[in-house]
């Protein structure tokens, strides 16, 4: 009996994990989706790129600024607090 509850909270768990990993997914597409128009815009106006494309792996072989990016990561840090 024991060894039944067992194999069912294994079982539970795993599936939770499929969950919680697909629920991040889904988060980290949407947090991107905020974060490329900024991208975009910096990348254009500070580094000169003419072109600046999301997840895309390619190559280039003409003369246009182009960046291909991969990842988008935001570190969260907490403020200091106000004096």
């Amino acid at each position: 009996m024991v060894n039944t509850a067992l194999k069912e909270t294994d079982c539970r768990l795993k599936k939770l994990g499929k969950q919680i990993s697909s629920l991040g997914e889904k988060f980290g597409s949407f947090i991107e989706g905020l974060v490329l128009p900024s991208m975009q815009k910096i990348l254009n106006e500070r580094f000169g790129m003419q072109i600046v494309s999301p997840s895309v792996r390619a190559y280039t072989n003409s003369d246009q600024n182009v960046a291909y990016t991969s990842k988008s990561k935001a570190i969260c840090a907490p403020r200091p607090s106000p004096r």
